[in-house]
């Protein structure tokens, strides 16, 4: 059974190629949200029919709100926040976290996109959640655009790690 997504932290920090006009964040903020929406959602009644959604809830991405209840979330946003600095840039999360497939479909369209410079990406499921909190700080791994595709595929790809992805072609 292909689960389209499971309960963590998905945390993606974009930094822009020059200055982003608000209305520029505005749609792109949207465009991101939906394509997330769609990666997540189960494609078939019997997709979503298989998933105990006692235990599953599709959460949307989106900004963070300054009320974030979620400890692990201030943690994360605190980070992500420090990382983008006195910078322009757009900072989203979502507590559902898209399987292989839903990343590969996620960032690969996010790449093509020349406005965007540089990318901070950690995804943290919920059952690491307490190992997570014991770290004081984070490892962070420097990789280009084309490399994460190839970490995924080697299921060399580790939760609670920053990576700095920049863009490059091959």
């Amino acid at each position: 059974m292909r689960i389209m997504f499971e309960p963590g932290h998905f945390n993606i920090l974009l930094l822009p190629q020059g200055v982003w006009k608000d209305s520029f964040k505005q749609k792109l903020t949207r465009e991101l949200s939906n394509l997330f929406s769609i990666i997540i959602t189960p494609k078939t009644r019997e997709e979503a029919a298989k998933i105990d959604w006692n235990e599953y809830e599709i959460a949307p991405l989106a900004i963070p709100t300054p009320r974030e209840t979620c400890t692990i979330c201030k943690k994360i946003t605190t980070l992500f926040l420090e990382i983008k600095g006195i910078n322009d840039g757009l900072y989203l999360v979502s507590h559902s976290v898209p399987d292989i497939e839903g990343f590969k479909s996620f960032f690969a369209g996010l790449f093509q996109n020349n406005r965007i410079k540089k990318y901070y990406y950690l995804e943290l499921l919920v059952w690491d959640e307490k190992d997570f909190l014991k770290n004081e700080s984070l490892e962070h791994l420097k990789v280009k655009s084309y490399e994460i595709f190839d970490i995924v595929d080697k299921e060399e790809f580790r939760q609670g790690v920053v990576y700095e992805i920049t863009k490059f072609e091959k």
